[in-house]
């Protein structure tokens, strides 16, 4: 793609920057539904707050990142 383009890719802000996030993501997921395992019953309300943090979590990781560009 450079020869035919002429743009170079920087391979940290394609692979690393996000995959580093989604790991962050991911941790969060499973603490937060291990945390709130010890006070809740139900899975589907453990699982949407999981699922609500890591959202959170990789998008405020993505931007501390500069993950993404205009």
């Amino acid at each position: 793609l450079v020869k035919i383009t002429g743009i170079r890719f920087q391979f940290a802000r394609l692979f690393w920057k996000p995959m580093f996030a989604g790991a962050l993501c991911a941790g969060t997921a499973y603490g937060v539904y291990e945390l709130l395992s010890k006070f809740l019953e139900s899975n589907s309300v453990k699982t949407l707050a999981a699922i609500a943090a890591a959202g959170v979590v990789y998008l405020v990781a993505v931007l501390f990142l500069r993950g993404i560009t205009a």
